[in-house]
């Protein structure tokens, strides 16, 4: 999904380099989105998080 849909979907832009409530930044994939993370929330359906190897990203 392209950043520009995230934006369009939660009404909300991203903001590079910011913290907080309401926040959001893309990811070139889910390695960099998990690191330095203190956890890891997923809701979704979507199948290709079910595919993800959960184990080398918790070690991350």
């Amino acid at each position: 999904m392209s950043a520009e849909q995230i934006a369009a979907d939660l009404g909300v832009e991203a903001l590079l380099g910011s913290e907080g409530e309401g926040v959001w930044q893309p990811a070139a994939d889910p390695f960099a989105a998990v690191c330095g993370a203190d956890a890891v929330l997923v809701l979704t359906e979507w199948q290709q998080f079910r595919q993800l190897d959960w184990p080398a990203l918790a070690a991350v």
